[in-house]
């Protein structure tokens, strides 16, 4: 029997087991994610998404389960329909109206994607949420994968020949392997790369990040739904029940008593072509069981507000007052900018966020988003944001600051920053994949959590002012500039290297209780504290090949980012 017989013959029957396993997991998967939402609803977009992203979740699973064996592109188109054989059988079980689709693209050849579309509801109810997974194919020559940064290395490159690369050889103790604790190899070291030859070999390495972050640019929302000509100069007054409406002008929700407006039959709750504003703090309640356009600007005065569907404004976002909760159960998408001047007690999105301009919440936030969130311009918070989860990417065009306390925020996929990103006090910030950050990024204050699954890459100077008490990264720590430590850092973790263009400098304590490197390299100075000079073993390195580099065999597919629309 050849090898590729013998390796299908196996791999079927595992694929076999896990699915069945997956399946009796997203049951399970749909529970958590309609958690995180923090709140109980029957919105088809929100039930249409869950489905779709435990389906990619499972799919996820049924690769990695099958990674090991080389998993082809047909075998991944033959799982996809046999997935969408056995959830749509699933969901006609449970008896919700639509159905899902499971497509691998393209069509034939290397898979690069794969796309999950779910629909939910019937008629002006139904909604589509569709959730994409990247694919990388492996590489011509039989690597780990096309994807990795390491893909155009020759086995020539610095990160390959040593652990580490520093100008001061008086450090090099500071470095053992770890597990056994050993002093590395006097090999494992060179305390003389030529600095012209580093710089090339780095930028050749950060270009695969670079291009990660140009593609992961946030797409401007799609406003189309509320175009409209304004012909009406008296604004329309809507209060108490009553069906939907639209209307040719500016509309005021009469919002000293509970309203509630039902879908008119294209689905729309209400069409403003002018403003849409409510008139005061709506304690009672304001309930649209439909989507809402708005050509012009929403000005919502603060209380609560749940909208049974998407949310299209083509200008500004304006949250005046303190808000108990604004529910939206479809995608929120601002042509112009998000502004709110009080405390958000609660927003939640179960589909996309997508904004054109900037987002400045004012006071306190707490966000659950389930899809992506997209921001053309900067991401900005005054005040704390706690306990909040975004359930895709957070994908930002300008700026990001932390002007308080991040005391909680999760991030699904990637927290992708245009320019710089500025922090103060961060206690738990989790990101699933990488943190890409195009300028420089300044840590402002003690880091207590960062976890990052994949890898935390600046295109700038990274620094952090006070101490670090959890720094866990999944893969590479990157910057294109210099990376400094003013202050003690009590863990240090990556599934990669860490490296810089410039100098890197620890100004205080690395304590070796939890700290280990694939690698450490740094194009100009190292400094560590002056006691360190003959300090042994404070961070272990366990070197190893870059991800997708070198010529190795049997190496499988590549699993990238999750997003939606």
């Amino acid at each position: 029997m050849s090898k590729r017989t013998e390796r299908g013959s196996v791999l079927l029957p595992v694929l076999g087991c896990i699915l069945i396993l997956g399946l009796l997991a997203a049951p399970l998967l749909m529970q958590v994610n309609v958690g995180l939402l923090q709140a109980k609803t029957s919105g088809e977009a929100e039930r249409a998404y869950t489905y779709a992203e435990s389906a990619s979740a499972v799919y996820v699973r049924l690769i990695e389960a099958a990674a090991a064996e080389g998993v082809t592109g047909e075998e991944l188109r033959q799982l996809a329909a046999a997935l969408q054989t056995q959830l749509q059988a699933e969901l006609t079980a449970k008896g919700m109206e639509g159905g899902i689709v499971i497509a691998v693209r393209p069509a034939s050849g290397d898979p690069t994607g794969v796309d999950f579309a779910v629909t939910s509801g019937s008629g002006a109810r139904a909604r589509e949420r569709v959730v994409h997974l990247a694919l990388y194919p492996p590489a011509p020559g039989g690597g780990s994968g096309g994807g990795g940064p390491g893909a155009g290395s020759d086995g020539t490159e610095f990160y390959y020949r040593y652990a580490v690369v520093m100008p001061d050889s008086a450090r090099n103790p500071v470095f053992n392997a770890c597990g056994s604790g050993n002093k590395l190899a006097d090999d494992a070291y060179s305390n003389t790369y030529i600095t012209a030859q580093y710089e090339q070999e780095f930028e050749s390495y950060f270009a695969y990040y670079r291009e990660r972050h140009l593609a992961l640019a946030p797409v401007p929302p799609d406003l189309a739904g509320a175009a409209g000509d304004k012909t009406e100069s008296a604004a329309l007054t809507v209060s108490g029940t009553r069906p939907g409406v639209s209307y040719a002008g500016d509309i005021e929700l009469d919002s000293g008593a509970a309203i509630a407006v039902s879908a008119l039959p294209d689905g729309a709750a209400i069409r403003a072509a002018g403003n849409l504003k409510s008139t005061t703090d709506a304690h009672s309640g304001i309930v649209l069981e439909g989507d809402v356009y708005v050509g012009g600007d929403f000005t919502f005065q603060g209380g609560k507000l749940r909208i049974a569907g998407d949310l299209v404004v083509r200008g500004d976002l304006r949250i005046a007052s303190a808000t108990d909760e604004l529910i939206v159960e479809g995608d929120l998408l601002v042509g112009g900018s998000v502004l709110t001047y009080n405390s958000v007690r609660q927003l939640t999105v179960y589909g996309d966020i997508a904004v054109g301009q900037n987002v400045h919440f004012g006071n306190t936030a707490v966000i659950a988003a389930q899809g992506d969130v997209r921001i053309g311009g900067s991401l900005i918070f005054e005040n704390t944001i706690d306990q909040s989860s975004i359930g895709g990417n957070l994908l930002v065009g300008g700026a990001v600051q932390f002007n308080n306390t991040l005391e909680r925020l999760e991030i699904g996929g990637s927290f992708r920053i245009g320019q710089s990103l500025a922090t103060k006090t961060v206690n738990r910030l989790v990101v699933g994949s990488d943190i890409l950050i195009g300028g420089a990024s300044n840590w402002g204050n003690t880091v207590q959590l960062l976890e990052v699954g994949g890898a935390l890459v600046g295109g700038g100077d990274m620094r952090f002012r006070v101490s670090v008490n959890a720094l866990r990264i999944g893969a590479d720590f990157w910057t294109m500039g210099s990376l400094t430590f003013d202050n003690s850092v009590s863990g240090l973790e990556t599934g990669g290297y860490l490296a810089a263009y410039r100098d890197i400098r620890f100004a205080n304590n690395v304590y070796s209780t939890a700290n280990g490197l694939s690698g450490f390299y740094a194009g100009g100075t190292v400094t560590f504290p002056s006691w360190y000079e003959w300090a042994s073993g404070t961070i272990c390195i366990d070197h190893g090949p870059p991800p997708s580099g070198g010529d190795g065999g049997g190496g499988g597919y590549t699993i990238g980012d999750r997003t939606s629309n």
